[in-house]
């Protein structure tokens, strides 16, 4: 898959493709690009998949600071980020 830096959607199906197949460096390539992106339909979804991706890199600490973002009172996953935050 050959993805186009101007076509958020190919690139959040991307990440998250390599990310299911485990393919946990491409995801989190995929993924960052969107997190930290101006794409903000997909900032939020990023950011969650991309805290997913390190903690099946039993990385804690990256997975903290990504669920911290997202743990605000708005968005889609902020209530899902501070129940997993609850849990690390």
């Amino acid at each position: 898959l050959t993805v186009t830096s101007n076509d958020p959607l190919a690139t959040m199906y991307a990440g998250l493709s390599a990310h299911a197949q485990n393919d946990l460096p491409t995801a989190e390539t995929y993924l960052t690009q969107l997190a930290v992106g101006e794409y903000t339909n997909y900032q939020q979804a990023a950011r969650w998949y991309l805290a997913l991706n390190y903690l099946k890199q039993e990385n804690e600490e990256a997975a903290k600071r990504w669920l911290e973002e997202i743990a605000g009172p708005t968005g889609k996953y902020p209530k899902l980020a501070a129940e997993l935050l609850d849990e690390l």
